[in-house]
């Protein structure tokens, strides 16, 4: 008679591809069997490891006078006419213009001997006279250009010319960073009187100030911008534009034309429309060349970037072409395209695969030139808990030789971007870094073949990513928080308990001590952990020979730990947090089985 069994043997069971991704949106059992239900700082190669994502370094080891945050941050080459390439970072950046040579640490402020920018406490337009106030908001700031190191201005009170009212010793900085301004009391006057303050080019021919006309055609209104542009040299100015405009929220180039969108013009906002320069210059334009992209349909322009042969015009829900036709008289064409969504945050825009990939308020979509496409349903559930006020101020880069797009956002109850959504496109899989505050990103290729991602934070300093085991934030060393949770294994059966004796993790060779963790059934906490040492000191899994032990200083190896405990499933987490640590598992192996048949 045959005997009953009532414990069946254990199975070897392999998991070697771990490269699926974040899915924070599926129910714990709907994830396949190489995604993670949670994640951080986590990369993947293109064979299935998973890899602690590498850290960055200062690039300026102290930080940009006042600490503060950039406005954008871009790579910039040209010819400087010789056939030489001339190279340069730029980071647009507490009202300046910052360059810097060769990546070599320090910050040039090429605005510097070109324009002060005088902010003061407040300028009070309510009169003719404009009088300066010496309180209130910062109403407008005021650009004046300085044509040598030492330069004098004049103030005036009541339009009444006060020539020795001011000068400005020493050589051409900006206020803020050391100007010595000396305030010079004249006849009959204090320091403490109402003055305006105005380069002495603006003088009339009655010796008075026409401040109002002044405000409106010179001054920069409620700190808006009108486009700026830089030579590369030494030379700054701004860009010779359509008459009466004055802002400019989109810029770009196309097919030999430059475009301004979603406009100010005369005090008049026009969201939806577009102008053109005059073919083959930045410094011609035609007050009637310009097209309205679905006017009045509620929605403004966000951004413009070039695709192939088109100029993608993207407003807030919807997505429109610029077609070139080559007619003089009518140059472009604009039809609507099929896309059921647009664009909420223009620096989230970036170009890869023949298609623009970029944020809206309904996720991550990839646009291919007629329609576009969800690409972050796995990661609704993360995407719904950032700080939706705060989408629109998001800015990304897309590093090409690792076919990663980083998308830094708020998080909840952040009021900046401090968290890197990260979408890996070799393996459609998605990760998420923390330890990165950027407001600005560029992706840059030094010397033509080196790509490097940097960004900007929020406290004067630019950094270069991907590069070293340990984060520097304001040039500081910090340890990486990473950590990887598998999904919820059931090993094709959710009715039995089972036992895990054993498990096997593949992993590269490192002086770190890594975490594992493992939980059964569903318990959000970690209810058991050990720690697995990455370092040389055991046999190497590519090198062993049979009987005799091999060991390297690098390359892989494999260890075995002891489980205890039982569950119908099961999950495990590998972590580090340590400076100087890093690592990477190239897989693991489990011996599972049910506990009893009855």
């Amino acid at each position: 008679m045959a005997k009953n069994q009532y414990a069946t043997p254990s199975a070897p069971v392999s998991f070697v591809q771990l490269g699926g991704g974040l899915n924070s949106t599926s129910g714990p059992l709907g994830l396949q069997e190489n995604e993670s239900t949670d994640l951080q700082n986590i990369d993947f190669d293109k064979f299935g490891s998973i890899l602690q994502r590498n850290g960055y370094t200062a690039l300026n080891t102290s930080a940009i006078t006042n600490t503060p945050n950039s406005d954008g941050l871009y790579w910039y080459v040209y010819d400087d006419g010789t056939g030489t390439t001339i190279e340069k970072l730029i980071n647009v950046t507490d009202g300046k213009l910052y360059k810097m040579d060769a990546l070599d640490g320090t910050w040039d402020n090429v605005t510097e001997t070109q324009a002060v920018v005088f902010t003061g406490s407040g300028l009070d337009d309510g009169t003719s006279s404009g009088t300066y106030t010496g309180n209130g908001d910062i109403e407008y700031k005021v650009v004046i250009d300085l044509a040598a190191a030492t330069d004098t201005f004049e103030w005036f009170k009541d339009n009444v010319s006060q020539a020795s009212g001011v000068s400005i010793t020493g050589a051409a900085q900006l206020l803020d960073n050391g100007l010595s301004i000396t305030f010079v009391a004249t006849t009959g006057h204090t320091l403490n009187d109402q003055w305006v303050f105005h380069p002495a080019t603006v003088i009339t021919a009655d010796n008075h100030c026409d401040f109002e006309t002044y405000i409106n055609t010179v001054l920069i209104t409620n700190n808006v911008n009108p486009p700026f542009q830089w030579d590369g040299t030494g030379n700054s100015a701004l860009m010779t534009v359509p008459p009466g405009l004055t802002k400019a929220r989109a810029v770009s180039q196309f097919q030999n034309y430059t475009f301004l969108a979603n406009v100010l013009v005369s005090g008049v906002a026009y969201p939806s429309r577009f102008y053109w320069s005059e073919i083959r210059t930045i410094d011609s334009w035609d007050a009637a060349d310009w097209i309205e992209v679905a006017k009045e349909d509620g929605q403004e322009i966000t951004a413009i970037k070039v695709l192939g042969d088109r100029l993608i015009v993207y407003k807030e829900r919807s997505i429109h072409v610029v077609a070139f036709t080559g007619d003089r008289t009518t140059p472009f064409l604009v039809y609507k395209t099929n896309s059921p969504v647009g664009c909420i945050a223009p620096f989230s825009i970036q170009e890869l695969d023949n298609g623009h990939i970029f944020l809206t308020y309904d996720g991550i979509y990839f646009f291919d030139g007629n329609n576009s496409f969800k690409v972050s349903d796995r990661i609704t559930t993360t995407l719904l808990g950032l700080n939706r006020t705060k989408l629109d101020e998001a800015v990304s880069l897309y590093q090409r030789d690792k076919n990663r797009y980083w998308l830094s956002v708020a998080s909840s109850g952040s009021g900046t971007n401090d968290t890197i959504i990260v979408w890996d496109a070799a393996n459609n899989a998605f990760s998420k870094y923390n330890g990165i505050n950027a407001s600005g990103m560029a992706d840059v290729i030094k010397d033509k073949v080196e790509e490097r991602p940097y960004f900007a934070d929020y406290l004067g300093f630019v950094y270069r990513g991907d590069t070293g085991i340990d984060d520097y934030p304001s040039n500081s060393v910090t340890a990486i928080d990473s950590y990887y949770a598998t999904n919820w294994k059931n090993f094709v059966d959710v009715v039995n308990q089972k036992r895990i004796p054993h498990i096997y993790t593949y992993y590269e060779i490192a002086n770190t001590v890594l975490t594992l963790s493992y939980a059964y059934d569903f318990d959000t906490g970690e209810e058991r952990s050990l720690t697995i040492d990455l370092s040389t000191s055991g046999d190497v899994y590519n090198t062993a020979v049979y009987g005799d032990s091999e060991y390297s200083v690098s390359g892989g190896r494999v260890t075995r730990n002891d489980l205890t405990g039982r569950g119908r499933v099961i999950r495990f987490k590998y972590s580090n947090n340590i400076v100087g640590e890093t690592w990477q598992v190239d897989g693991f192996g489990v011996q599972g089985g049910l506990e009893t048949n009855f």
